[in-house]
């Protein structure tokens, strides 16, 4: 005669933790990230109006610089033709201004200088515009 006996036994267990101030302070966190949010929102608008201006303040200039070289422009072409309207008098020994060639050429040279500060001063602003907008301006 054989008699045995077997004996079983199972064991499940499970560990839950949860810490009580997660719990509590969920509303606190979801308030923190909504400011957070909402920051980071503003900040981006305040920046982007900042951009604004500044495209705005360029946009200024060159409407100020290309008049300015208009005038420029004309001022320039005018010195050219009285200096080459003395150059020839000077050679032909017709001098009839009181001006000399030096005071001519000087005055034509401080025209062109005026003329080629105002063509850089709109590269410089087309530069910084097509920056600012990533849009291509100037083709060459």
């Amino acid at each position: 005669v054989y008699s045995g006996a077997t004996q079983n036994s199972w064991s499940i267990g499970a560990n839950v933790n949860i810490p009580l101030n997660t719990l509590f302070n969920q509303s606190s966190k979801i308030r923190k990230q909504r400011e957070e949010y909402f920051q980071a929102q503003y900040d981006t608008e305040a920046t982007f109006n900042e951009i604004k201006n500044e495209i705005i303040d360029i946009y200024c200039n060159i409407q100020y610089q290309l008049k300015l070289l208009k005038i420029a422009t004309e001022s320039k072409t005018l010195y050219e033709a009285d200096y080459k309207i003395s150059e020839t008098d000077f050679v032909n020994n017709h001098n009839k201004l009181n001006r000399s060639l030096a005071d001519i050429k000087h005055s034509h040279q401080v025209a062109l200088v005026e003329y080629e500060t105002i063509v850089n001063q709109l590269n410089i602003l087309f530069f910084k515009l097509e920056v600012l907008t990533n849009t291509k301006i100037i083709n060459k």
